[in-house]
């Protein structure tokens, strides 16, 4: 069964596809770290923050990762 735990981790879509199948709308999101993601990265936000704002509502946080291979 879902949690609103199996945000964490997940990106936006994945996550309002979870808040969705659990009655759940997603009230607000914001980001952390840098405000633009890096070109060609804008869908690879991850969910690190839920929090239930209201009957049902929820807002996220979210943090683009900036991970290069070794040697980049």
């Amino acid at each position: 069964m879902a949690s609103l735990l199996d945000c964490l981790g997940a990106t936006l879509e994945e996550a309002q596809e979870v808040l969705s199948s659990l009655g759940f709308t997603l009230k607000s999101l914001s980001f952390t770290g840098p405000w633009r993601p890096p070109p060609g990265e804008e869908g690879k936000a991850r969910v690190v923050r839920i929090r239930e704002e209201g009957n049902r509502e929820v807002h996220l946080t979210l943090v683009y990762l900036d991970i290069k291979p070794e040697g980049r």
